[in-house]
């Protein structure tokens, strides 16, 4: 075998635990905001907003962003709102703007990139599709402003699978999301 040229300057990964963060509350920031459509269901062909969002502050800051660089492909928190859905897309826009002083959304999904949110995390049931086995990772349950986190409400309860149902999706298929070339500031 041929020693690799950068093996004596690289970090030594092993597949040992992960620090992965728990169900709660969490400052978020924006690291991706697109107009999609929605891909299937009743609502396909619809236009909606699809976030990319990481960890903003705390122990777990970047946490996604260090995970989709050791595991090679983005493993961003998502959130998605069919724009059609104003009064849920309204209060999602409102939480932002609040958590971000003196921004106002000018309907650019753009501008909402590097800004900061609330989130209650919570944590979701799926089906491994090679193993068939029940695993859970965690999702963005709903967004609120930063100053509003947890303010008298409890974590999200676990969010079982339905076994009677067919699952075949693991969690981050079918994205077509590149993660950014820079480090986000929060």
């Amino acid at each position: 075998m041929q020693k690799p040229q950068d093996y004596d300057s690289a970090q030594a990964l092993t597949a040992g635990r992960f620090d992965n963060p728990a169900a709660g509350w969490y400052v978020l920031g924006i690291v991706k905001a697109e107009e999609i459509k929605v891909k299937n269901g009743d609502r396909a062909g619809e236009p909606m907003l699809a976030l990319e969002l990481d960890i903003a502050v705390g122990p777990h800051a970047n946490h996604y962003r260090k995970l989709s660089e050791k595991l090679g492909k983005p493993l961003y928190l998502r959130h998605n709102r069919v724009i059609s859905q104003a009064n849920y897309l309204k209060g999602d826009i409102k939480a932002i703007e609040k958590s971000n002083p003196g921004f106002i959304f000018n309907f650019d999904e753009k501008t909402l990139v590097r800004k900061l949110v609330g989130a209650a995390l919570r944590e979701e049931e799926y089906l491994h599709a090679q193993t068939q086995e029940v695993k859970s990772n965690i999702k963005i349950a709903f967004l609120c402003s930063k100053e509003d986190i947890g303010k008298g409400l409890p974590v999200p309860k676990k969010k079982a699978i339905d076994m009677s149902k067919e699952h075949t999706r693991q969690p981050g298929e079918d994205d077509n999301f590149e993660p950014p070339q820079d480090n986000l500031p929060w």
